[in-house]
């Protein structure tokens, strides 16, 4: 999702396509100050179609659905020290067990 330019209509139709009881699972890269460092020491540079950060995606998809799991990788910690971090979304009113090992999204 953060190569789309224009995530409004990608989240939407996400949205609608989820059947009731239905998954979703977004992971994206955190595109903290590691890798931008990263970047810097490699030579690289963030590639000009990568639009979004996370809670960019996060917000658009939460408008439409419920956040069931937000998760940091590889360290459940905080955003400013993880590579990527794993959203779980579930189509409004649902219900789905949570798994035991998951760290339940504060809203």
């Amino acid at each position: 999702m953060p190569i789309h330019a224009d995530l409004e209509p990608v989240a939407g139709e996400l949205g609608r396509l989820l059947a009731p009881g239905g998954r979703l699972v977004v992971s994206a890269p955190s595109e903290n100050f590691l890798y931008e460092l990263g970047r810097k020491l490699f030579g690289f540079t963030k590639p000009e179609d990568y639009y979004h950060l996370p809670r960019d995606i996060e917000e658009a998809l939460a408008s439409r659905l419920e956040l069931r799991h937000k998760r940091y990788l590889p360290l459940n910690l905080h955003e400013g020290v993880s590579a990527f971090v794993l959203l779980s979304f579930n189509k409004r009113g649902a219900t789905v067990d949570v798994p035991s090992n998951s760290v339940k999204a504060s809203a």
